[in-house]
């Protein structure tokens, strides 16, 4: 692939664009190769290049070949960059739908890890306490007498 020029190809590209002409799949394929290819831009700026390119383009392409495209590129990056690169990609990627999707998935994660951890607290206390976690809810619901079944159900919703 060094024998390829990413300058090249990215000029060809803005050329059509300037022209007004859609790109098409065929035009954003090779773009998946230029941290492999040959330029006077850094790896880094070529897969930053890319993913702009890809974000913006009209092509005809499903969502699905969109973040594929976008995952081939991040996953270079991951290979190829340091940190301090790395991150800048990272920002791009935030841009897209595919680091939309990354980040609902952390934070889906982190819920799910958060309330993992808040059960364990739970049961901890109530081994302290020398009560079964039955016998806590029940004592919550004592608690809440206008509503019994509320603390059952918060107590099971949120932390089983």
């Amino acid at each position: 692939m060094k024998g390829k020029d990413a300058d090249r190809l990215f000029n060809a590209i803005e050329e059509k664009r300037a022209k007004g002409v859609v790109l098409t799949k065929t035009d954003l394929v090779p773009l998946l190769l230029t941290p492999l290819m040959s330029g006077n831009l850094e790896i880094g700026e070529r897969i930053i290049k890319s993913l702009k390119i890809l974000h913006t383009a009209e092509a005809p392409i499903t969502q699905l070949e969109l973040e594929k495209m976008q995952a081939v590129l991040y996953t270079f990056a991951d290979n190829f960059l340091d940190k301090n690169k790395l991150a800048k990609v990272k920002e791009v990627i935030r841009m897209t739908l595919l680091g939309e999707m990354l980040i609902n998935d952390g934070i889906e994660q982190g819920i799910e890890k958060g309330r993992e951890q808040a059960l364990q607290v739970v049961i901890e206390i109530c081994e302290e306490l020398g009560l079964t976690f039955e016998q806590t809810v029940e004592k919550v619901e004592t608690r809440f007498d206008k509503e019994p079944r509320s603390a059952r159900e918060i107590v099971e919703r949120y932390w089983k």
